[in-house]
């Protein structure tokens, strides 16, 4: 696609939603299918290169944004199944500069937080500097490197092309053995299973002219440790690689009290958002 068509697409759509370009371009990426069309007749000669080059390219970059969504599906033994879906908007700046916000959707919870590398602020309705909450495993799987890491150690157990209107990409999909595999991959999602079962489905998406990672699909299915069957489905969209990405530090509203471990007093009472990149 060329920069002049998506610039308008991003304009058509951003201002039917009120969004910036970056949250519209990423709501667009999730919605990729994974319908594909033939494949090229090359490709397959050129699949290890172009999965290759994929990942040289992605780990390169050293900003994006990215919307990822999680949704877990636990069916109880003894009654009905529950649903919980968790997105985060996230924006990076490496190696360690990270912005999040989080919302659990049925239960309409809400979070943020920002994490400059050793420090970390959050926001339950002031900002505040706890450096002992952070939450590297939470802030590193919200990073792209776990697709990265399938596409640098396995091969793709099928591959094609899709066209949307963000452009042409390529899919590429895995079967990873859920036992053995998921712990490398993902330390945060194997969390929620703690026996994995049968076989992870992960799929990658591929800008083909950027050869950038620009969306991720993992489906999984497993075992809680009261037995109860469980299924993940995890989406996540990657974009605005290397622009320029500011995450600002917070400005404090409540502060330590010195006298009292783990309470805090008001030093400013106003909320001063943290902007995400527009």
């Amino acid at each position: 696609m060329t920069p002049s068509l998506r610039s308008l697409l991003l304009k058509i759509f951003g201002s039917a939603t009120r969004k910036g370009p970056t949250e519209t371009y990423l709501s667009l990426l999730m919605n990729i299918s994974s319908r594909k069309s033939s494949r090229p007749p090359s490709f397959n000669s050129e699949l290890k290169d172009v999965a290759v080059n994929s990942v040289a390219v992605t780990s390169c970059a050293k900003t994006y944004c990215s919307r990822t969504v999680l949704t877990h599906i636990v069916a109880f033994q003894s009654g009905p199944s529950e649903t919980q879906t968790v997105e985060w908007r996230t924006d990076f700046v490496g190696p360690d500069y990270f912005h999040v916000k989080q919302a659990v959707r049925e239960s309409r919870e809400f979070d943020e937080w920002v994490t400059l590398g050793a420090e970390h602020y959050l926001r339950p309705a002031l900002w505040l500097r706890g450096d002992g909450q952070r939450n590297p495993i939470l802030n590193s799987f919200l990073m792209l490197g776990k697709y990265l890491h399938v596409m640098g150690t396995f091969d793709p157990s099928s591959v094609g092309t899709v066209r949307h209107l963000t452009g042409e990409y390529l899919c590429l999909e895995y079967e990873l053995d859920a036992a053995n595999d998921l712990a490398a991959f993902s330390e945060f999602l194997m969390s929620y299973v703690v026996r994995p079962q049968g076989t992870c489905h992960v799929s990658v998406w591929v800008d083909r002219q950027s050869l950038r990672v620009v969306k991720g699909k993992v489906h999984l299915k497993g075992q809680t440790q009261g037995g109860s069957v469980t299924t993940l489905d995890l989406q996540q969209a990657f974009a605005s690689f290397n622009e320029e990405v500011h995450i600002t530090r917070p400005r404090v509203g409540l502060e330590p009290k010195p006298d009292s471990p783990g309470t805090y007093i008001v030093v400013d009472n106003l909320i001063y958002p943290v902007p995400f990149h527009w």
